[in-house]
């Protein structure tokens, strides 16, 4: 069953990391699609994690603390706002998910998601 689509079979196929093809693949997707960034705003809202348009997305920023999350979304401001962190047949590292609760806003207006197979 692991490898059931066809991103699914290429990621564990042609990756040794296959967390960070499928990060970076949702980058790319609403780094050019407005419709698609806007669904994933949406998502994050149902949260109460109020974001705009003009929220950046990058993947595989190191932080001070060094850690290395798979997404980070920024807002206007540079306020890390969003972590996306997937976990795919991987345990918690020492950051996880302490390290990166603490480089959220402690107005709590952030999320950090984790993404697993089911």
């Amino acid at each position: 069953m692991l490898n059931q689509t066809l991103f699914g079979h290429l990621a564990t196929r042609f990756s040794g990391h296959p967390e960070n093809l499928a990060t970076e693949a949702l980058l790319h997707i609403v780094s050019r699609s407005l419709i698609a960034k806007q669904a994933l705003l949406t998502f994050f809202h149902q949260f109460g994690v109020l974001l705009t348009d003009d929220t950046m997305f990058s993947c595989q920023q190191a932080c001070l603390d060094g850690s290395i999350p798979d997404l980070v979304g920024t807002d206007s401001r540079g306020r890390k706002r969003v972590i996306v962190e997937a976990k795919f047949w991987a345990g918690l590292t020492d950051n996880q998910p302490v390290g990166y609760l603490k480089s959220l806003p402690e107005d709590e207006s952030g999320i950090l998601l984790f993404i697993a197979p089911a």
